[in-house]
């Protein structure tokens, strides 16, 4: 077996795993982005509630879509996260049966 195709899919492993890790970073952003924004119109309608005026229910409505998006990008990483620890299996796997194929016993 030759030593190039275990030291590729080394390389293809590495660079596959490079490429989860920055797509998670980009949504691990989005969700702390998310959750920022909920905190600060969270923040407007208590300080709304505490000046004594109607809460509108435009930003009642954005609260709750932003929760949805929060949501939506919670289940987004856990996929992401699945797909990851399959793709590093795989991977896994196939390095380990160069190995046993360049040295059977």
């Amino acid at each position: 077996v030759d030593t190039d195709a275990e030291a590729k899919t080394a390389a293809d492993k590495k660079r596959k795993l490079k490429e989860f890790n920055l797509n998670l970073q980009i949504i691990q952003e989005n969700i702390r982005s998310i959750e920022q924004r909920i905190k600060h119109q969270n923040d407007q309608v208590e300080q709304l509630k505490k000046d004594g005026q109607t809460v509108n229910n435009f930003l009642l409505d954005n609260i709750q879509k932003l929760q949805q998006k929060h949501e939506q990008a919670i289940t987004e990483m856990q996929i992401r996260l699945h797909q990851k620890e399959d793709i590093t299996q795989k991977f896994d796997q196939d390095i380990k049966r160069f190995k046993q194929l360049k040295n059977p016993l």
